[in-house]
């Protein structure tokens, strides 16, 4: 029974050795214990071809793993007959300028490791990368604009710190060029204003590429105080013609014309303390406003202002009595009211207001308004339709001239 068991035993002990050296036999030549990296340098130049070629001992399918910036990438290669493995980067990868990490795997086993990095290239211009902004600025001292630059090569990678900028700026006649340098990517200026309003030109280059070309508008700053005029045919209240208000040229604390379309305020007041208002937009610093005389005798008290930023001196207008009196007839249940003849013995415009009113015992009893037709106008009373008991009080107003007349009979 002894001797069985060390049979036993010793079968046993012949089997493990057996199944040890079949499984070196078998795993052994299929893994990769050396690995060479082929490559003579690892830096590169944005565009070009990266290859990396590794000697193996053993040819076996593996893999690359790309970690960049942007991300992982897993690459497969080739196998050459003397067993070299290739591996040729993406397009997208080796025009990103940068650091390549790259790791050779075989499943999930690391065999090999190292990094190269890719730098941007100089030789391929690209549209400079500017920014300007804003477009529109002022005269005021305080305002600026700011230009913007990004340096990149013809794959947008960044250009390298300190990297000349040639700035050149153009205004009216002056031209004007400075340098500044590129710090973690980028340049940038403050564009100071002009105390003179118009188009600034700004363009920025480097030695192999060129921005477009920029334009600043400088506009007038807030308007300063200014005055108003007017001009007319006639002094007349008339109530037809029109006068014309209008404002010196309208200009900042430069001495620079307001823009067109700035908008004027022109506030009339009469004397009643009635209040008009007008407006208009500037055309060469001039803002306009058109007003009809008044229909009867006045003094206007006229201003302009640019609300919040200016204001007009007070112009004074007065307007003289358009006519001095009219004819009015009575016929039984119709008054007669004209012809009415003006300042230049011409007929009152047609459309003219005329008002009537009629009263007994200081209580009015009649109202009535109509406009004149060549200097006349009728009204016609039906005493019994209107109740009024005669004699009457008859008042007639037109232009700012009122008449009265008592002890009216209306038949």
């Amino acid at each position: 029974m002894n001797l069985k068991k060390k049979y036993i035993l010793l079968a046993g002990f012949f089997f493990a050795v057996i199944c040890t050296a079949l499984s070196f036999v078998l795993i052994t030549p299929t893994s990769i214990t050396k690995i060479e990296l082929l490559n003579d340098h690892l830096i590169y130049t944005a565009g070009d071809t990266i290859e990396l070629s590794f000697k193996t001992n053993q040819p076996k399918e593996v893999q690359l793993l790309i970690t960049t910036a942007y991300g992982n990438q897993i690459i497969k290669g080739e196998i050459t007959s003397n067993n070299i493995l290739k591996f040729i980067l993406p397009d997208f990868i080796s025009k990103q300028a940068g650091v390549v990490t790259f790791q050779l795997l075989d499943q999930e086993k690391l065999l090999y490791q190292n990094t190269l990095r890719i730098q941007y290239n100089p030789e391929l211009q690209n549209v400079l990368e500017s920014y300007l902004g804003p477009t529109r600025i002022t005269t005021e001292v305080s305002d600026f604009s700011m230009l913007t630059v990004i340096p990149t090569d013809i794959f947008d990678n960044p250009i390298t710190d300190s990297t000349e900028i040639r700035i050149k700026k153009q205004f009216e006649i002056q031209e004007t060029e400075n340098l500044m340098y590129t710090e973690h990517s980028l340049a940038w200026q403050k564009i100071s204003t002009s105390q003179k309003s118009g188009k600034m030109l700004i363009a920025a280059s480097t030695p192999n590429s060129a921005s477009k070309e920029f334009s600043l508008n400088i506009y007038p700053t807030h308007a300063e105080n200014f005055k108003v005029f007017a001009t007319r045919k006639h002094p007349y209240a008339d109530g037809n013609q029109t006068l014309t208000l209008y404002t010196s040229v309208i200009k900042d604390r430069f001495d620079n014309t307001v823009s067109d379309g700035q908008y004027v305020e022109f506030l009339i007041i009469d004397e009643q303390g009635t209040v008009t208002v007008a407006s208009g937009t500037t055309i060469n610093g001039v803002a306009k406003t058109f007003l009809v005389h008044p229909d009867e005798k006045s003094i206007w008290t006229c201003t302009a202002q640019i609300p919040s930023f200016a204001v007009s001196e007070a112009l004074s207008l007065s307007f003289l009595p358009a006519l001095s009196d009219f004819p009015v007839n009575f016929k039984n249940d119709t008054i007669h009211v004209g012809p009415i003849r003006g300042y230049l013995n011409q007929l009152l415009p047609d459309g003219s207001a005329i008002s009537l009113r009629i009263s007994t015992n200081h209580k009015e009893n009649i109202k009535m308004h109509k406009k004149s037709v060549n200097g006349k106008v009728k009204f016609i009373i039906n005493p019994n339709a209107y109740k009024i008991a005669n004699p009457v009080t008859v008042e007639i107003k037109t232009m700012g001239i009122q008449k009265k007349f008592e002890r009216i009979f209306i038949k």
